[in-house]
């Protein structure tokens, strides 16, 4: 499961006064962790924790949701244009197991 702490560790970009007890980002971890865990091809240990691959992947959907917390419509100022922030990470579903890249399973 992911922390804030987590999160103001991998998420760049940042506001620099953004400590772990903010709530905008007690609710990214909320979020995210509710959705990964519920995913049914995450990696998990022996003991039912989140691998380092799974972790990594959560992280990068956290970056993302932040990413889109300031920016909504999906669009974000860089430089002197713009970047469309996609809503499909295909490095997040390969580590999450998710979409095209989950696991076959018996019938």
């Amino acid at each position: 499961m992911l922390t804030t702490g987590d999160l103001l560790l991998f998420i760049d970009g940042l506001p620099k006064d953004i400590q772990a007890d903010d709530p905008r980002l007690s609710m990214v971890a909320e979020a995210v962790n509710g959705f990964v865990d519920k995913l049914p091809h995450i990696e998990r240990d022996a003991e039912g924790a989140w691998t380092t691959q799974t972790k990594m992947g959560a992280l990068l959907v956290a970056s993302r949701l932040w990413l889109r917390t300031e920016s909504p419509s999906g669009i974000q100022k860089f430089g002197d244009g713009q970047i469309y922030i996609s809503k499909f990470d295909p490095e997040a579903a390969k580590l999450l197991n998710t979409d095209e890249y989950s696991k076959p399973e018996a019938i």
